[in-house]
């Protein structure tokens, strides 16, 4: 009779080859993985410090529009001569919305760039786009001929009368003359006042109003012509690196909160390798 391991009498200890790693281990966390784990705290310190830029600047160029507008403004009594030195409120709002718009681009480069989503899967569903499909070939329709006697048919071929052949009529026919020709000449202007009606208008439409002339000028005074608004500038290559090296330095500021929200995560139990 053979003893089994929960026997009291027995003295064996099972063995632990045929389990898993994690089971024989005594532990069901994941193991620590330093790759992970520097990649989980950098991304963690972009999605912090990118809307953080990204509020800062929003808030500055509403600051710096206030500003170029006068809204907010330092009395000129206040600043007694020293306001010959400082700049107009106008030229200080201009570059606090300068400022604003570095700031922003800061933001889109601590984002960094976007990840590569998956194409969605897509079921086959039996068909086929028009493009690919390939018109199977034509096969040769024969005519099916037509019984017109029973007797006929259920002889055999060497019974069967020969068929005979249409006679060719000898020339054409003469067109008709005289009332023909006039019928023609009737039908094509009927149908050409039929074309007129569908085109022209049941309703005559009336012509739009002009607009109304522009003041007289006074004498001596010439008209400007009408001007677009210029086209903003692009950025400059100094613009942009100057926004990829605050976007960096923002990022490397918040990279210890990075490293703290991974090493939660860690203590949590979860695995930061699925995170990648």
């Amino acid at each position: 009779m053979s003893s089994f391991s929960s026997d009291p009498g027995t003295s064996e200890k099972p063995s632990i080859k045929g389990k898993p790693k994690l089971w024989a281990e005594g532990r069901q966390r994941p193991g620590f993985d330093l790759r992970a784990f520097l990649s989980v705290s950098l991304a963690n310190s972009r999605s912090f410090a990118s809307p953080l830029l990204a509020a800062s600047a929003a808030r500055l160029d509403h600051f710096g529009a206030r500003v170029e507008t006068g809204e907010i403004r330092i009395p000129e009594a206040r600043l007694g001569r020293s306001g010959v030195l400082l700049p107009s409120h106008a030229a200080m709002g201009r570059r606090l919305r300068d400022t604003a718009a570095l700031v922003l681009a800061a933001s889109h480069s601590a984002l960094g760039a976007p990840p590569v989503e998956p194409m969605p899967f897509r079921g086959w569903d039996g068909t086929m786009p028009e493009t690919d499909v390939v018109p199977p070939p034509r096969m040769p329709v024969t005519p099916i001929p037509v019984v017109e006697d029973i007797a006929t048919a259920a002889l055999p071929l060497a019974e069967k009368p020969a068929a005979q052949r249409p006679k060719r009529p000898s020339s054409p026919p003469a067109p008709p003359t005289g009332r023909a020709e006039g019928d023609r000449d009737t039908l094509e202007a009927i149908r050409s006042l039929m074309h007129s009606a569908m085109i022209e208008p049941v309703h005559p439409v009336r012509a739009p109003r002009a607009p109304p002339p522009p003041p007289p000028l006074p004498t001596g005074v010439q008209a400007l012509p009408d001007l677009e608004p210029p086209e903003p500038v692009p950025p400059g290559p100094l613009f942009n690196f100057a926004g990829q090296a605050l976007g960096a330095s923002a990022v490397a500021l918040a990279y210890p909160i990075g490293m703290v929200q991974a090493g939660v995560a860690i203590v949590r139990g979860e695995d930061l390798r699925l995170q990648l």
